[in-house]
């Protein structure tokens, strides 16, 4: 991508955390000077659930778009 290396590598860093559920990917991060932390995927659905609560943040999750996400389907 030009002079823009891919993925998250060029802005690891400017983050406190940077979630990943792979953890092979942690010390990737960490070369980066990132600092990553390793989460699974699954919940316990009788903790995390859709409640009702005040939305006061104004970002909760950035990420690509790949696999069954919006922009890189073939009807996109």
């Amino acid at each position: 991508m030009g002079d823009h290396r891919a993925g998250q590598i060029d802005i690891g860093p400017a983050f406190d955390i940077s979630w990943t559920s792979a953890r092979v990917a942690c010390e990737w991060y960490m070369v980066e000077g990132a600092r990553p932390i390793y989460m699974p995927e699954g919940c316990d659905i009788a903790t995390y659930r859709p409640m009702e609560v005040p939305r006061d943040i104004p970002v909760s999750f950035i990420g690509g778009a790949y696999g069954f996400r919006p922009g890189n389907s073939p009807a996109s």
